[in-house]
């Protein structure tokens, strides 16, 4: 074998590693897509899971949402309640009252004038109470609705005391 036969024969040996090199990083490369392709196929298997946790929460967050507007009527609803029963008995006590009153005078009519100036007294005296109970009420046409923290809320604030 001369030297030019060991030439190419080094050549051809060189030739070889270089293809089995090559072949090797092939099967790297194509190891590595395989594994990018199964990343992306996990990544958007939790993509899907994360879309649909997500429309499960939009729903859950329109559900209680629309749980608090009913709570809030509900309230409201109560305090208007509250309000009527309240004003219902603030007339009602001084119309009982009169009603007595008017009553005893008819079947015992006062002998002297002081009586029946006492008398007219108490009915003037609960006309001026109802008066002043309606008053309260008209205070009321005012009561809007107001807006606080996504809910509406009555504005119950008078203008007088309602205690008097």
């Amino acid at each position: 074998m001369d030297e030019n036969d060991q030439i190419i024969a080094g050549l051809k040996n060189d030739i070889q590693s270089l293809r089995d090199e090559l072949a090797e990083t092939n099967r790297g490369v194509i190891a590595l897509y395989s594994e990018i392709e199964d990343a992306n196929l996990q990544l958007q298997q939790q993509r899907n899971e994360l879309k649909a946790k997500n429309d499960l929460l939009e729903a859950t967050m329109v559900q209680l949402e629309e749980a608090n507007r009913e709570i809030s009527k509900r309230e409201r609803n109560a305090a208007i309640g509250q309000m009527v029963i309240t004003y219902n008995h603030e007339i009602n006590n001084p119309l009982f009252v009169i009603q007595g009153t008017l009553s005893l005078m008819q079947k015992f009519p006062p002998k002297d004038e002081e009586k029946l100036k006492e008398k007219i007294r108490i009915i003037l005296d609960n006309c001026d109470r109802i008066s002043r109970v309606l008053l309260r009420i008209r205070e009321f046409d005012n009561l809007l609705p107001k807006k606080y923290l996504n809910s509406e809320l009555l504005d119950l604030k008078l203008t007088k005391d309602l205690t008097t």
